[in-house]
Protein backbone atom coordinates (compact mmCIF):
# COMPACT_ATOMS: atom_id res chain seq x y z
CA UNK A 1 0.00 0.00 0.00
CA UNK A 2 2.86 2.39 1.26
CA UNK A 3 4.10 1.89 -2.31
CA UNK A 4 1.39 2.58 -4.36
CA UNK A 5 1.05 5.72 -2.52
CA UNK A 6 4.67 6.81 -4.22
CA UNK A 7 4.29 5.93 -7.42
CA UNK A 8 5.44 7.88 -9.84
CA UNK A 9 4.17 8.85 -13.37
CA UNK A 10 6.74 9.23 -16.46
CA UNK A 11 4.02 11.32 -18.07
CA UNK A 12 0.51 13.59 -17.74
CA UNK A 13 -1.21 10.62 -20.41
CA UNK A 14 -0.72 8.09 -17.88
CA UNK A 15 -1.64 10.35 -14.92
CA UNK A 16 -5.02 10.61 -16.36
CA UNK A 17 -4.94 7.39 -17.94
CA UNK A 18 -4.90 5.96 -14.27
CA UNK A 19 -6.96 8.79 -12.69
CA UNK A 20 -9.15 9.24 -15.27
CA UNK A 21 -12.65 8.18 -13.24
CA UNK A 22 -11.49 9.94 -10.55
CA UNK A 23 -10.96 13.30 -13.26
CA UNK A 24 -14.30 12.81 -14.95
CA UNK A 25 -16.09 12.28 -11.42
CA UNK A 26 -15.12 15.84 -10.42
CA UNK A 27 -15.48 17.64 -14.15
CA UNK A 28 -18.96 15.91 -14.14
CA UNK A 29 -19.56 17.67 -10.25
CA UNK A 30 -18.51 20.99 -11.88
CA UNK A 31 -20.64 21.26 -14.52
CA UNK A 32 -23.29 19.57 -12.45
CA UNK A 33 -23.26 22.67 -9.81
CA UNK A 34 -23.04 25.00 -12.79
CA UNK A 35 -26.25 24.09 -14.52
CA UNK A 36 -27.92 23.56 -11.43
CA UNK A 37 -26.88 27.20 -10.11
CA UNK A 38 -27.91 28.29 -13.64
CA UNK A 39 -31.40 26.98 -13.61
CA UNK A 40 -31.91 28.32 -10.12
CA UNK A 41 -31.21 31.58 -11.48
CA UNK A 42 -33.79 30.64 -14.45
CA UNK A 43 -36.69 29.56 -12.05
CA UNK A 44 -37.31 33.33 -10.23
CA UNK A 45 -37.25 36.89 -11.48
CA UNK A 46 -38.13 40.43 -10.06
CA UNK A 47 -40.38 43.06 -11.19
CA UNK A 48 -39.16 46.60 -9.71
CA UNK A 49 -41.36 49.18 -8.85
CA UNK A 50 -42.64 51.25 -11.71
CA UNK A 51 -42.47 48.50 -14.06
CA UNK A 52 -44.38 45.48 -15.89
CA UNK A 53 -43.22 41.78 -16.52
CA UNK A 54 -43.67 40.77 -20.06
CA UNK A 55 -43.47 36.85 -20.21
CA UNK A 56 -42.64 35.28 -23.24
CA UNK A 57 -43.04 31.38 -23.56
CA UNK A 58 -41.57 29.92 -26.44
CA UNK A 59 -41.00 33.31 -28.20
CA UNK A 60 -44.35 33.70 -27.51
CA UNK A 61 -45.74 37.06 -25.90
CA UNK A 62 -47.68 36.92 -22.71
CA UNK A 63 -50.92 39.38 -23.17
CA UNK A 64 -50.87 39.92 -19.62
CA UNK A 65 -48.06 41.84 -17.82
CA UNK A 66 -46.69 40.62 -14.40
CA UNK A 67 -47.13 43.28 -11.74
CA UNK A 68 -43.66 44.46 -9.78
CA UNK A 69 -42.74 41.76 -7.34
CA UNK A 70 -41.06 38.38 -7.10
CA UNK A 71 -42.62 35.56 -9.77
CA UNK A 72 -41.55 32.25 -10.70
CA UNK A 73 -41.64 30.67 -14.53
CA UNK A 74 -40.08 27.66 -16.12
CA UNK A 75 -36.73 27.13 -17.00
CA UNK A 76 -35.90 27.75 -20.48
CA UNK A 77 -38.79 28.02 -21.80
CA UNK A 78 -39.92 31.27 -20.50
CA UNK A 79 -38.22 34.63 -20.80
CA UNK A 80 -39.00 38.27 -19.07
CA UNK A 81 -38.64 41.23 -20.16
CA UNK A 82 -39.11 44.55 -18.05
CA UNK A 83 -41.12 47.36 -19.80
CA UNK A 84 -40.66 50.66 -17.68
CA UNK A 85 -44.31 52.49 -17.43
CA UNK A 86 -43.18 55.68 -15.57
CA UNK A 87 -44.17 58.72 -17.01
CA UNK A 88 -41.62 59.52 -19.91
CA UNK A 89 -40.14 62.91 -21.39
CA UNK A 90 -39.45 63.48 -24.59
CA UNK A 91 -37.22 65.91 -26.00
CA UNK A 92 -36.60 67.65 -29.16
CA UNK A 93 -34.30 70.19 -29.94
CA UNK A 94 -33.76 72.75 -32.32
CA UNK A 95 -36.86 72.22 -34.39
CA UNK A 96 -37.56 74.72 -37.20
CA UNK A 97 -40.86 75.70 -38.37
CA UNK A 98 -42.27 78.74 -40.21
CA UNK A 99 -44.80 81.51 -39.12
CA UNK A 100 -47.25 83.05 -40.91
CA UNK A 101 -44.85 85.77 -42.68
CA UNK A 102 -42.43 82.94 -43.39
CA UNK A 103 -39.83 83.61 -40.45
CA UNK A 104 -37.82 80.33 -39.52
CA UNK A 105 -38.63 79.52 -36.43
CA UNK A 106 -36.53 77.17 -33.70
CA UNK A 107 -37.48 76.17 -30.43
CA UNK A 108 -36.93 73.03 -27.92
CA UNK A 109 -40.03 71.24 -27.37
CA UNK A 110 -40.98 68.95 -24.17
CA UNK A 111 -43.48 66.97 -24.15
CA UNK A 112 -44.14 64.27 -21.35
CA UNK A 113 -46.64 61.30 -21.49
CA UNK A 114 -47.22 58.30 -20.11
CA UNK A 115 -48.42 54.63 -21.18
CA UNK A 116 -50.81 53.07 -19.65
CA UNK A 117 -49.04 49.64 -17.53
CA UNK A 118 -52.03 47.26 -18.88
CA UNK A 119 -51.17 48.68 -22.22
CA UNK A 120 -47.61 47.62 -21.89
CA UNK A 121 -47.97 44.13 -24.19
CA UNK A 122 -49.79 46.00 -26.74
CA UNK A 123 -47.16 48.67 -26.93
CA UNK A 124 -44.29 46.10 -27.03
CA UNK A 125 -45.48 43.63 -29.25
CA UNK A 126 -46.99 46.54 -31.50
CA UNK A 127 -43.81 49.03 -31.51
CA UNK A 128 -41.31 47.37 -29.66
CA UNK A 129 -41.47 49.47 -26.53
CA UNK A 130 -41.25 53.07 -25.83
CA UNK A 131 -38.82 54.04 -28.39
CA UNK A 132 -40.45 52.36 -31.00
CA UNK A 133 -43.75 54.20 -30.13
CA UNK A 134 -41.88 57.84 -30.26
CA UNK A 135 -40.51 57.15 -33.23
CA UNK A 136 -43.48 56.54 -35.27
CA UNK A 137 -46.21 57.74 -34.16
CA UNK A 138 -45.15 60.31 -31.14
CA UNK A 139 -42.60 62.45 -33.02
CA UNK A 140 -43.94 63.37 -36.24
CA UNK A 141 -47.36 63.80 -34.64
CA UNK A 142 -45.63 66.67 -32.58
CA UNK A 143 -43.76 68.17 -35.12
CA UNK A 144 -46.56 68.13 -37.32
CA UNK A 145 -48.56 70.10 -34.48
CA UNK A 146 -45.95 72.40 -33.76
CA UNK A 147 -45.79 73.19 -37.37
CA UNK A 148 -49.21 73.92 -38.03
CA UNK A 149 -49.66 76.33 -34.99
CA UNK A 150 -47.12 78.42 -36.08
CA UNK A 151 -47.95 79.09 -39.33
CA UNK A 152 -51.12 81.15 -37.61
CA UNK A 153 -48.82 83.39 -35.82
CA UNK A 154 -46.46 86.21 -36.91
CA UNK A 155 -42.48 86.14 -35.58
CA UNK A 156 -42.83 88.64 -33.21
CA UNK A 157 -46.06 87.29 -31.55
CA UNK A 158 -44.64 84.12 -31.23
CA UNK A 159 -42.79 85.03 -28.05
CA UNK A 160 -45.90 87.04 -26.55
CA UNK A 161 -48.28 83.70 -27.33
CA UNK A 162 -45.62 81.07 -26.17
CA UNK A 163 -48.45 80.09 -23.14
CA UNK A 164 -51.17 80.15 -25.59
CA UNK A 165 -49.31 77.93 -28.08
CA UNK A 166 -48.34 75.38 -25.90
CA UNK A 167 -51.40 75.08 -24.90
CA UNK A 168 -53.11 74.63 -28.68
CA UNK A 169 -50.12 71.79 -28.79
CA UNK A 170 -51.54 69.72 -25.90
CA UNK A 171 -55.00 69.69 -26.99
CA UNK A 172 -53.79 69.07 -30.75
CA UNK A 173 -51.49 66.51 -29.28
CA UNK A 174 -54.19 65.33 -27.49
CA UNK A 175 -56.70 64.72 -30.86
CA UNK A 176 -53.96 63.43 -32.54
CA UNK A 177 -53.51 60.63 -29.70
CA UNK A 178 -56.91 59.62 -30.04
CA UNK A 179 -56.68 56.55 -32.04
CA UNK A 180 -53.88 54.69 -29.33
CA UNK A 181 -55.90 55.06 -25.97
CA UNK A 182 -52.85 53.56 -24.27
CA UNK A 183 -51.45 56.79 -24.42
CA UNK A 184 -51.48 60.04 -22.11
CA UNK A 185 -50.27 63.57 -23.33
CA UNK A 186 -49.70 65.17 -19.62
CA UNK A 187 -47.43 68.03 -20.54
CA UNK A 188 -46.27 70.21 -23.58
CA UNK A 189 -43.78 73.00 -23.46
CA UNK A 190 -41.62 75.35 -25.40
CA UNK A 191 -38.39 76.46 -24.68
CA UNK A 192 -35.91 77.98 -25.84
CA UNK A 193 -37.44 80.13 -28.91
CA UNK A 194 -35.45 81.74 -31.43
CA UNK A 195 -35.18 83.52 -35.12
CA UNK A 196 -33.02 84.17 -37.82
CA UNK A 197 -29.65 86.33 -37.47
CA UNK A 198 -31.18 88.51 -39.66
CA UNK A 199 -34.48 89.05 -38.13
CA UNK A 200 -33.06 89.21 -34.79
CA UNK A 201 -31.04 91.84 -36.31
CA UNK A 202 -34.37 93.59 -37.47
CA UNK A 203 -36.08 93.20 -33.73
CA UNK A 204 -33.27 94.53 -32.35
CA UNK A 205 -33.24 97.44 -34.62
CA UNK A 206 -36.92 98.34 -34.49
CA UNK A 207 -36.55 98.10 -30.25
CA UNK A 208 -33.72 100.89 -30.33
CA UNK A 209 -35.62 102.85 -33.02
CA UNK A 210 -38.92 102.78 -30.87
CA UNK A 211 -36.81 103.82 -27.64
CA UNK A 212 -35.36 106.61 -30.08
CA UNK A 213 -38.98 107.62 -30.42
CA UNK A 214 -40.31 107.20 -27.07
CA UNK A 215 -37.58 109.75 -26.04
CA UNK A 216 -38.29 112.16 -28.83
CA UNK A 217 -42.27 112.51 -27.67
CA UNK A 218 -41.23 113.00 -23.90
CA UNK A 219 -38.44 115.97 -24.87
CA UNK A 220 -41.98 117.05 -27.11
CA UNK A 221 -43.80 116.81 -23.69
CA UNK A 222 -41.20 118.38 -21.27
CA UNK A 223 -40.52 121.28 -23.78
CA UNK A 224 -44.37 121.96 -24.18
CA UNK A 225 -44.68 121.87 -20.72
CA UNK A 226 -41.72 123.90 -20.09
CA UNK A 227 -42.94 126.24 -22.68
CA UNK A 228 -46.54 126.65 -21.11
CA UNK A 229 -44.75 127.20 -17.78
CA UNK A 230 -43.26 129.96 -19.23
CA UNK A 231 -46.13 131.77 -20.52
CA UNK A 232 -48.07 130.98 -17.16
CA UNK A 233 -44.81 133.14 -15.27
CA UNK A 234 -45.30 135.74 -18.01
CA UNK A 235 -48.49 136.25 -17.43
CA UNK A 236 -47.84 136.31 -13.88
CA UNK A 237 -45.38 138.33 -14.10
CA UNK A 238 -47.49 140.59 -16.63
CA UNK A 239 -50.28 141.06 -13.96
CA UNK A 240 -47.99 141.91 -11.44
CA UNK A 241 -46.49 144.82 -13.75
CA UNK A 242 -50.02 146.43 -14.44
CA UNK A 243 -51.01 146.38 -10.40
CA UNK A 244 -47.24 147.88 -9.71
CA UNK A 245 -47.85 150.00 -12.96
CA UNK A 246 -50.89 151.28 -11.25
CA UNK A 247 -49.99 151.87 -7.89
CA UNK A 248 -47.05 153.92 -9.53
CA UNK A 249 -49.45 156.22 -11.32
CA UNK A 250 -50.62 157.02 -8.48
CA UNK A 251 -47.62 157.79 -6.28
CA UNK A 252 -46.03 159.97 -9.29
CA UNK A 253 -49.29 161.73 -9.92
CA UNK A 254 -49.68 162.66 -6.02
CA UNK A 255 -45.45 163.44 -6.42
CA UNK A 256 -45.81 165.96 -9.06
CA UNK A 257 -48.42 167.64 -7.16
CA UNK A 258 -46.24 168.20 -4.21
CA UNK A 259 -43.67 169.01 -6.59
CA UNK A 260 -46.09 171.92 -8.40
CA UNK A 261 -47.57 172.99 -4.83
CA UNK A 262 -46.68 176.57 -4.07
CA UNK A 263 -46.91 175.58 -0.12
CA UNK A 264 -49.90 177.89 0.26
CA UNK A 265 -52.88 176.11 1.21
CA UNK A 266 -56.54 176.37 -0.27
CA UNK A 267 -59.36 178.51 1.22
CA UNK A 268 -62.64 176.48 1.83
CA UNK A 269 -66.02 178.89 1.35
CA UNK A 270 -68.66 177.21 2.25
CA UNK A 271 -71.43 177.49 -0.91
CA UNK A 272 -74.93 180.01 -1.09
CA UNK A 273 -73.39 182.87 1.09
CA UNK A 274 -73.32 180.87 4.66
CA UNK A 275 -70.96 179.49 6.41
CA UNK A 276 -67.12 180.72 7.02
CA UNK A 277 -63.78 181.38 5.35
CA UNK A 278 -60.84 179.17 6.51
CA UNK A 279 -57.56 180.44 5.62
CA UNK A 280 -55.39 177.22 5.98
CA UNK A 281 -52.15 179.65 5.43
CA UNK A 282 -52.46 179.90 9.53
CA UNK A 283 -53.08 176.42 9.89
CA UNK A 284 -52.11 175.50 13.51
CA UNK A 285 -51.93 179.44 14.52
CA UNK A 286 -55.54 181.29 14.33
CA UNK A 287 -58.64 180.70 12.57
CA UNK A 288 -60.59 183.39 11.43
CA UNK A 289 -64.12 183.71 11.50
CA UNK A 290 -66.45 184.69 8.19
CA UNK A 291 -68.54 187.81 8.62
CA UNK A 292 -71.90 187.06 10.30
CA UNK A 293 -74.80 186.99 7.72
CA UNK A 294 -76.76 190.62 9.39
CA UNK A 295 -73.16 192.55 8.42
CA UNK A 296 -73.84 191.00 5.36
CA UNK A 297 -77.09 192.09 4.61
CA UNK A 298 -76.38 195.88 5.97
CA UNK A 299 -73.76 196.07 3.56
CA UNK A 300 -76.44 195.58 0.87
Amino acid sequence: MAGATKESYDSFGEWLAAKWKTVALYVGLFFLLLFGWSTLKQVYYTVPAGNRGLVFTWGKLNPVATMPGLHFKVPYAQSVAIFNVQMRESNYNNVQAASVDTQTVTSTLVVNYTIFPEAAAKVYEEFNGWEGFAGKILEPAILQCYKDITAKYKANAILANREAISNDLHDRLREKMAPFPFVSIVMTSITNISFSPEYTKAIEEKQVAEQDAQKAVYKAQEADNMAKAQVNQARGQAEAAKLLRIQTDKTVLARMWIEKWNGELPQVMPGGGQGFMLNLNGLGTKTVAAPAAEDAGDGK
